[in-house]
């Protein structure tokens, strides 16, 4: 009788080392990595209460884009891919209207309205240029190289990257920095 209430004790010793042994070399084990591939057209997530709030879809004509949503429903965000390879990046405001426009040149900024009001692009060579736009989208301030076009058919003038150009309502020059050594 003796002999049972001492190997009781030291048999549960035994029995919780082994099992936490057991236990801490599964859990130290990597997790094995999945080898199967999950493919499909489109994938939806979903909220809990069955809302899709993200679309990652491709389409027949080789285009690629994933769609991000608010709560309510409304397109926020939209990531895509074009046919050529060219990026595109919109954002869009609470209401649904296209706010901000990000390409693989350029920025274009949008008011209420959905009119460009800033436009900052990198022309074929690379040279940066900010275009400030009126309500009526004409060009009033431009920061960077530009061109411009004459009075006259033919005449143009090409600024340099380093310049500042403010317009009037009639597309006149009212300041330039620096100032164009024909005027």
């Amino acid at each position: 009788m003796k002999s049972q209430r001492i190997w009781l004790p030291v048999l549960m010793v035994a029995a919780s080392f082994a099992g936490g042994t057991l236990v801490s070399v599964g859990w130290a084990q990597k997790p094995r990595l999945a080898t199967d591939v999950l493919q499909a057209e489109a994938f939806i997530v979903m909220d809990r209460d069955g809302n899709a709030r993200a679309v990652l879809n491709t389409a027949a004509d080789g285009t690629v884009g994933l769609v991000l949503r608010d709560p309510a429903g409304k397109e926020r965000m939209r990531f895509g891919v074009d046919a050529e390879g060219g990026t595109h990046v919109a954002l869009y405001d609470a209401v649904g209207r296209q706010r901000a426009d990000l390409g693989s040149t350029g920025l274009i900024l949008r008011d209420d309205a959905g009119r460009p009001r800033a436009v900052l692009t990198l022309d074929v060579g690379g040279q940066p240029s900010l275009v400030l736009l009126d309500e009526d989208r004409k060009g009033r301030a431009v920061l960077g190289s530009a061109k411009f076009q004459g009075p006259r058919p033919g005449e143009g003038v090409e600024r340099p990257s380093s310049s500042l150009i403010l317009l009037d309502e009639q597309q006149r020059v009212v300041f330039e920095a620096p100032p164009t050594p024909s005027r």
